[in-house]
């Protein structure tokens, strides 16, 4: 192997590290804050003082009732989707990325064992992934692409898979999901 082709894989190891790290600081912040989300839903909504100043203000009993099932969904979602252990399974995922990433930046002189070494390290970190939401790893090579000042080519995501980049896998060719 050539110095320029483990200086390629050595930077395809790091890039390939950064995005996964990216990509996983992105699925813990949404798990949290769905967390949040859903316990401020139930607290709020889910007290009596509530209902009671909804039928005080003589609130019709469709919004009492509406605001209820809010909570019920809320927090059946959040109990069927794990969101506190969501958060803390990508935040795990987060911090062995970083620990790679370290790794492969303290080294000044990479061989290719050590580039060997580095993917069966994150290959390994793979494999306790659950599956990848494809518009997500978009948006964080993107961003990647632009923090690198366009070490790889920046994409546009549409604007529909951006929107719901969180919430559906886009299970779609690359080509179909960027503008």
């Amino acid at each position: 192997m050539t110095d320029e082709t483990i200086e390629q894989q050595a930077f395809d190891t790091l890039w390939a590290v950064q995005l996964s790290s990216r990509y996983h600081m992105r699925r813990q912040a949404f798990f949290e804050r769905w967390s949040r989300v859903t316990a401020a839903t139930g607290v709020l909504f889910g007290s009596t003082a509530i209902a009671g100043a909804f039928t005080a203000a003589h609130m019709p009993a469709w919004i009492t009732a509406v605001t209820g099932a809010m909570v019920a969904v809320a927090s059946t979602v959040d109990l069927v989707v794990g969101t506190a252990m969501m958060a803390r399974k990508h935040e795990d995922l987060r911090k062995r990325f970083l620990q790679l990433e370290a790794e492969i930046r303290r080294c000044m002189e990479p061989t290719a064992e050590t580039c060997v070494l580095w993917t069966d390290k994150r290959l390994a970190i793979e494999f306790d992934e659950p599956p990848i939401y494809n518009g997500l790893a978009l948006l964080c090579y993107d961003e990647l692409a632009r923090a690198t000042r366009g070490v790889k080519e920046r994409v546009r995501v549409l604007p529909s898979v951006r929107i719901t980049a969180q919430w559906w896998r886009w299970d779609r060719p690359v080509e179909e999901l960027i503008a």
